[in-house]
């Protein structure tokens, strides 16, 4: 029974499928647009030299008005992927938070009050190749999930606004840089996100 309740646990809250309008609104912001990886699974997102600015931005979590949540109760967020051109700690993908703007006269800016980046720290290790989970938030014990894969914490913190504890989640994104070089190649896999009470695991197909 406790094998079942533990299987349960690993499986996906919702596959996301790269070619629908799901997929299309996880990835609105992204250029070229990912595809699917036949090989490794997930969508694999590809720098062309058309768009040397280009980069990929998943949209995974956003507010909603019956379950809002607090920056207080958001224990982490990750994106596993694995990478395959990485040659720079750039080259890294990051997770960035939102949280909604009050008006006040505080907002950093007019669709957010707060956003946090988070990236890793350069006495980290990474490679090509490995899947690994990055992940962020205030929670200080290691994830769970994922039992096999190499975990790294994004430590390096930036923030833009007020940085309250009770204010509320806009959007929780994934990204790679607009710096990295033309070729850069990157596969994600999950994306997920764990409060006191809930997780949520996506898979991406």
């Amino acid at each position: 029974m406790i094998e079942k309740v533990r299987q349960i646990q690993t499986l996906p809250s919702y596959i996301v499928d790269v070619t629908t309008a799901a997929g299309v609104a996880v990835y609105a912001a992204t250029n070229p647009p990912p595809t699917k990886d036949t090989v490794l699974g997930g969508w694999v997102y590809q720098k062309i030299p058309a768009d040397p600015a280009g980069k990929f931005t998943y949209y995974f979590k956003a507010h909603e008005a019956l379950s809002p949540i607090t920056i207080r109760d958001l224990r982490r967020f990750y994106i596993v992927c694995t990478m395959q051109s990485a040659d720079q700690y750039v080259d890294v993908p990051f997770l960035l938070s939102y949280t909604l703007p009050l008006g006040d006269g505080q907002d950093a800016a007019s669709w957010y009050r707060t956003r946090v980046s988070y990236s890793i720290k350069n006495t980290d290790y990474v490679y090509n190749g490995l899947k690994v989970m990055f992940w962020a938030g205030p929670a200080h014990e290691e994830p769970t999930d994922f039992p096999n894969l190499k975990k790294i914490r994004l430590t390096d913190r930036i923030v833009d606004g007020p940085d309250g504890h009770d204010e509320t989640l806009n959007y929780l994104t994934a990204h790679s840089d607009s710096t990295t070089d033309v070729d850069y190649r990157t596969t994600t896999h999950n994306l997920g996100w764990e409060t006191n009470d809930v997780k949520v695991m996506w898979e991406l197909d």
